[in-house]
């Protein structure tokens, strides 16, 4: 070779070398160019937001054929209103692939430690192109994703199609970083505006707005007459009959076979409500009772006892007025931490500490019925009234404890007085045993005549007092049924529901 030759060819290699570098520049600088424009690791795109999804069709796909559960709640409550974090997105979006990847290592983050409950979701997702993190080789697993994050996401298994009209909200540009994922999302119903032709895509999505989204994306819609007609679905205390999303988050939480009417309308042929994660009993939420039953599903729309439960789960007395200002007692009163009898005993003591005596209209003996009429008397009149209204109040709030309680009508006789007085009290079944309270006693009668006496949760035949109903002693007596296989002092009330 001549050296002409030689140094052409050199000359050329110089080139081709430079070139590649300068290939190989580029390359590396655009994706830290995206890094330093947006932070939000789902979403590393250049200026324009062409890269907010993947160039060619991924290789997965949403699972539309089966209803599965994607969404669960935990103990019973499914925080429909708390946002979604990045942790349970990967979850949500993996379930919906079908568990894709199973078993395989995938990608990693300095955040995502080996053994956590979502190392699975998040590295094959990552695996999959699905989801990317954050500079520094993090995922920021607890951190709440926002609705541009979220559909981004989605946009990466459902493509934009042609010809998608731009959209024109007044907080998103068409410069903005995930333009083409909203527009994406918009076009095919996923995502709605708000008031103001807003889109709100930096806001963060709660966990029931999620769900929206992606009944949306799945063509998923809930049968309303077939959920209405099944009486055991209450899946979620924080999901009442009422709650503006209650249907679709029962599309999403309730596994279901389905069909369509001849409009084209879901129809859910059969299904299975889960049973509660708690066990038998009554519980109280903030002031709410409730009442899980031997068979594992809340009582709903049905009575326990002296107990009326409506159609979401919660006691009820019947009148609106007369619950609210119970439960504002129960919730200032009780403590969440203390055990039920303890809670009973602050009630008897705010009853006694709180309530004044004022002459009232006598009741026959016998007379059954009247506690809440009396409770709601005792409660208008300023916490005033007669050993009818103290006994009224006080059982209807141990009613709201998941006692079997019953206001009593008769007469109670002390050897201070030497005869028998008309007189109205509490009688509460627990155990398989018969208990009396006597509010108006001990915190009047008693304490005006200076008497240390104790009555609250007595048994018939003891103490300073002795009761009678039409002439008859009042002495223990049994109701209820001990559950088959258990011993005291757990019990089935009525039939029904149990506690321990």
């Amino acid at each position: 070779m001549s050296r002409k030759h030689f140094e052409k060819a050199v000359f050329q290699h110089s080139k081709n070398v430079l070139l590649l570098l300068l290939v190989l520049f580029f390359v590396l600088l655009v994706p830290l160019a995206a890094l330093a424009e947006n932070t939000f690791g789902d979403c590393q795109t250049g200026e324009s937001g062409e890269e907010s999804a993947p160039a060619e069709e991924p290789a997965y796909q949403f699972i539309t054929d089966e209803h599965i559960a994607y969404m669960n709640g935990s103990n019973d409550y499914m925080n429909p209103e708390s946002n979604l974090n990045r942790a349970e997105a990967a979850k949500i979006i993996y379930t919906l692939l079908g568990n894709p990847l199973a078993g395989e290592e995938g990608s990693s983050f300095a955040d995502v430690p080996a053994g956590i409950w979502y190392e699975d979701y998040v590295n094959s997702m990552a695996a999959m192109g699905l989801i990317e993190g954050y500079d520094g080789n993090v995922y920021e697993p607890d951190s709440f994703i926002t609705r541009a994050e979220f559909v981004t996401i989605l946009s990466r298994v459902y493509l934009p199609e042609e010809d998608q009209e731009d959209i024109a909200f007044s907080d998103v540009s068409s410069d903005y970083w995930a333009y083409d994922a909203l527009k994406n999302a918009v076009a095919r119903g996923w995502l709605k505006g708000y008031d103001g032709n807003t889109l709100k895509p930096e806001g963060n999505i709660t966990r029931t707005e999620a769900i929206l989204v992606l009944n949306r994306m799945l063509g998923r819609s809930p049968d309303k007459d077939a959920i209405d007609g099944e009486g055991k679905i209450l899946q979620y205390l924080d999901v009442p009959y009422g709650y503006w999303a209650y249907y679709d988050i029962m599309e999403a939480s309730v596994p279901h076979e389905h069909g369509e009417n001849e409009d084209g309308a879901e129809v859910w042929t059969s299904f299975t409500p889960k049973t509660s994660d708690r066990e038998p009993g009554y519980y109280l939420e903030d002031g709410q009772l409730y009442c899980v039953k031997e068979d594992g599903y809340y009582a709903k729309s049905e009575a326990i006892g002296v107990l009326d439960f409506n159609s979401s789960g919660q006691y009820t007395s019947g009148n609106a007025d007369l619950d609210q200002r119970l439960l504002a007692i129960v919730q200032a009163e009780t403590d969440p931490d203390a055990t039920r009898l303890e809670n009973l005993e602050a009630l008897f003591d705010y009853v006694c500490g709180n309530c004044t005596y004022r002459g009232s209209s006598y009741l026959d003996e016998g007379t059954t019925g009247w506690a809440e009429e009396r409770a709601l008397n005792m409660l208008q009149a300023g916490n005033k009234g007669n050993c009818y209204n103290y006994a009224g109040l006080f059982t209807m709030l141990a009613r709201r404890l998941g006692y079997q309680a019953e206001a009593i009508s008769g007469t109670f006789y002390t050897s201070l007085n030497g005869y028998d007085v008309r007189h109205g009290w509490t009688e509460i079944t627990e155990g398989g045993k018969v208990y009396f309270c006597d509010t108006e006693i001990e915190s009047v009668y008693a304490a005006n005549r200076k008497l240390d006496w104790d009555l609250f949760f007595k048994s018939y035949g003891t103490g300073p007092t002795s009761y009678k109903v039409n002439g008859v002693t009042k002495k223990i007596k049994i109701r209820g049924r001990l559950s088959p296989g258990v011993t005291f002092p757990r019990l089935i009330l009525w039939g029904d529901c149990a506690f321990s």
